[in-house]
């Protein structure tokens, strides 16, 4: 008798409580009008600016990196960001190097895309992002550009071995009798990345080698010193994660660590008064970590979670959801149909209010925060978690579409 009173009792509080999440989920989120990039009428976006215009650092994530439909939501979201609430840095997950010193160059938008992955710089509908990052670049309140990986574009490989050149030059390395030894092999690293081929004791003779330059520098007073100093960090890094991050070892995270270290050094060192977005991948701000391979891999910590651990409040990260439509491979750029989401799922009880575009903010569901929902966050998988404390909000589409290519390869090989 007991355990059927406590069967009937566990049911009746289960579904008061799936219903009074349901009621929680409708009553918070709101509606977006549109995501249409070229709509500068924001009044939609209000309730979005409520919860994010305090904050100094905000993640705006994507399911695939190849999810045309989110880049036009978020390229709408940054503009609005920056010309309402003084966002005026924009981050993307991209060279650090590369974007960061072309900037203060005074290269053009069209120059730095070089430095960006083409998944976003081959999709037309980021172009208007691009074209306004462009358009303010003109003004007294341009959107700085910048990046946050460690990854090195491998089309400025030539450029980079000629910059570290002149910085070991500056710094009397050219002498060394392995000096060379040591130039070659960061080039068969930055040409062959996660291929190269390089023997244990030359991988240790290079890290050594490296940090033999990150003590040369930090006595030295060469131009741009703090920059080299971040950097050599960064080239560390980027060389561990080339070399070990299929070995599922403690250098799997490697990548994700030194991007949080990377974004940190933006948000002390060269832009200590400045707000921050964040464009980057849903897996990079998940906190609880991601597996991104789960028959190889164990769970890594990524870097919205060191960014979050480190600033708390003043972080926030919008995942970027969808309940249908088509997504494409970030390999082989074939549109597959999105996985249906499950019945129990953040996806389906959006769905109730009959909307194309909503925003919800998680931390008005604290109570909720132990529960377990199905999400699809990291490409396109449906995945029962507890979603509610691993994002601070999500935007959500209905309808996800993928990217049209554009012809930015095909100029950038006339150059």
């Amino acid at each position: 008798m007991r355990i059927i009173l406590f069967t009937i009792f566990y049911c009746i509080s289960f579904t008061i409580s799936s219903q009074s999440l349901k009621d929680s989920i409708i009553k918070y989120t709101s509606e977006v009008r549109t995501i249409s990039p070229d709509d500068e009428e924001f009044s939609d976006l209000e309730p979005i600016g409520e919860v994010l215009k305090n904050k100094r650092i905000v993640f705006l994530g994507e399911q695939g990196h190849k999810d045309g439909a989110a880049f036009e939501a978020k390229t709408r979201l940054i503009k609005y960001l920056h010309s309402k609430h003084n966002f005026d840095v924009l981050v993307f997950e991209s060279d650090f190097y590369n974007l960061n010193l072309g900037w203060d160059e005074n290269k053009s938008i069209e120059q730095l895309k070089k430095s960006i992955y083409t998944f976003w710089t081959t999709c037309s509908n980021a172009d208007e992002l691009f074209e306004y990052l462009e358009e303010q670049r003109q003004t007294k309140n341009p959107l700085i550009l910048s990046g946050y990986d460690v990854r090195h574009k491998r089309v400025l490989t030539k450029k980079y071995i000629d910059d570290l050149k002149s910085l070991l030059n500056d710094l009397n390395f050219t002498k060394d009798e392995n000096y060379k030894e040591f130039i070659s092999s960061i080039l068969i690293t930055l040409q062959k990345e996660y291929n190269t081929k390089l023997k244990k004791k030359k991988r240790s003779f290079c890290l050594t080698y490296i940090d033999s330059i990150a003590n040369s520098l930090a006595e030295s007073s060469i131009e741009n010193k703090f920059f080299w100093q971040q950097e050599i960090k960064n080239l560390r890094a980027f060389l561990l994660n080339a070399w070990y991050f299929f070995n599922n070892n403690e250098y799997s995270g490697e990548r994700d660590r030194q991007m949080a270290d990377n974004l940190s050094w933006l948000l002390e060192k060269k832009y200590p008064n400045k707000k921050i977005i964040v464009w980057t991948h849903n897996g990079h701000f998940e906190r609880g970590g991601y597996n991104p391979n789960k028959k190889a891999f164990k769970y890594i910590k990524v870097a919205g979670q060191y960014i979050h651990e480190k600033y708390k409040e003043q972080v926030y990260t919008v995942g970027f959801i969808s309940y249908d439509g088509i997504s494409q491979g970030d390999g082989d750029l074939k549109n597959y149909k999105i996985p249906s989401p499950k019945k129990k799922s953040l996806e389906n009880l959006i769905n109730t209010k009959n909307i194309n575009y909503g925003f919800i903010d998680f931390q008005k569901l604290a109570p909720f925060h132990e529960t377990k929902i199905y999400l699809k966050g990291v490409s396109h998988l449906n995945e029962n978690k507890k979603w509610f404390k691993r994002y601070d909000g999500v935007f959500y589409i209905k309808n996800m579409y993928p990217c049209e290519e554009n012809d930015f390869l095909l100029k950038d090989s006339n150059n």
